[in-house]
């Protein structure tokens, strides 16, 4: 029989704990089906990519930031779409 340990958390730590589980929720639901979590299959990738970031057989996911990355883009065929994309997409006035 497994014995129960007590343990005190503030509310602040409460509130913290339920927001990362509330993210990595979402996260989940967003890439395995709810049918799929925590069965076999799951859990045999899961393993297997824990035990490729142990051993350091990973690829590198770049940033945003990164200038070197190639983004996506698409024309839109209007010429000062990068000065007054709020106003094309908001609605809000134009700058120039």
């Amino acid at each position: 029989m497994n014995e129960m340990t007590t343990i005190r958390i503030s509310r602040k730590e409460l509130t913290e704990v339920l927001q990362a589980y509330h993210t990595i929720r979402n996260f989940l639901a967003k890439i395995v089906a709810p049918d799929e979590l925590y069965q076999d299959k799951f859990l045999k990738d899961l393993q297997k990519a824990q035990t490729e970031i142990a051993s350091g057989q990973y690829e590198e996911v770049k940033t945003w930031s990164d200038p070197n990355i190639e983004l996506p883009s698409v024309s839109t065929g209007i010429e000062d779409f990068s000065i007054n994309h709020d106003h094309y997409l908001y609605g809000t006035s134009k700058i120039s």
